[in-house]
């Protein structure tokens, strides 16, 4: 598996590397390539210790189990209309 997680600011897109801060409102997004089918599960914890399910999301695409091969892009997307966090 790799992965990289994304900011997303109009076209530009900023790899986040360990220990960068987030802030409300920033879009992000998780591209993952597999060698493997999976299930994948992702969480987010907050500074107060609240954990919250990002993946997978009702009513997105892709959905457990992920298939391998072309880079996928997390949360995915409802119908035409790609999802950030």
């Amino acid at each position: 598996v790799t992965s990289d997680l994304l900011r997303l600011a109009g076209d530009i897109e900023e790899r986040l590397q360990p220990g960068d801060a987030v802030a409300a409102g920033d879009r992000l997004v998780l591209d993952l390539t597999l060698d493997q089918p999976m299930h994948l599960d992702v969480f987010n914890e907050d500074d107060h210790g609240a954990i919250a399910g990002l993946f997978p999301l009702a009513d997105v695409a892709p959905a457990n189990p992920v298939r391998p091969g072309d880079r996928i892009r997390l949360p995915g997307q409802r119908g035409d209309d790609p999802q950030e966090w």
